[in-house]
């Protein structure tokens, strides 16, 4: 993820939307962050402004919250993995997620994905745990991670469904 973040010569079109809004924030403007990209949510662009403090700049900024979302994003896949299989399909799975190109290239590019999936599969994740063992602090942490994914992309919007089916399914 760090080497497809220092290979990338050029910002990709997407990857300038997001640091044109997260200008506009660090400038106090919601409004025109908000009429770059009207039907993208702004925690991934307010995220960037945060991680902007630390790398200097904003798109590595946003490189910086790629590759670690992107890492990060391999602790659900290999729990949710272990607990439907067992621990060498858990492997696997990670090992997978870990090297497969696509991915690995997400991790360097200033896009939404890594930050999205991670916080998506780990709603999920906090999903099957509640259910197994049902405890509303885990669906109340499902939630909040549902509502951090549909507020990074509006494709969130699906764990919704998700916290609120499972508890009748659960019991």
């Amino acid at each position: 993820r760090i080497g497809a973040a220092f290979g990338i010569k050029v910002i990709s079109h997407d990857g300038a939307r997001f640091t044109v809004m997260a200008r506009a924030l660090q400038a106090g403007d919601s409004e025109s962050a908000l009429q770059v990209e009207p039907r993208m949510p702004l925690l991934y662009p307010l995220s960037i402004v945060a991680a902007e403090k630390i790398t200097g700049d904003l798109r590595t900024a946003g490189q910086l919250l790629s590759i670690l979302f992107g890492t990060l994003a391999l602790i659900p896949i290999y729990l949710l993995a272990r607990a439907a299989w067992d621990v060498q399909v858990a492997q696997i799975a990670g090992a997978i997620l870990a090297v497969f190109p696509e991915w690995t290239m997400l991790g360097g590019e200033v896009w939404t994905e890594p930050m999205f999936l991670c916080l998506f599969f780990s709603s999920i994740a906090a999903i099957w745990f509640a259910c197994e063992k049902p405890a509303i602090w885990k669906f109340a942490l499902a939630g909040l991670l549902g509502g951090l994914a549909v507020n990074t992309r509006p494709e969130g919007i699906y764990t919704v469904g998700g916290v609120a089916s499972r508890p009748a399914l659960a019991g």
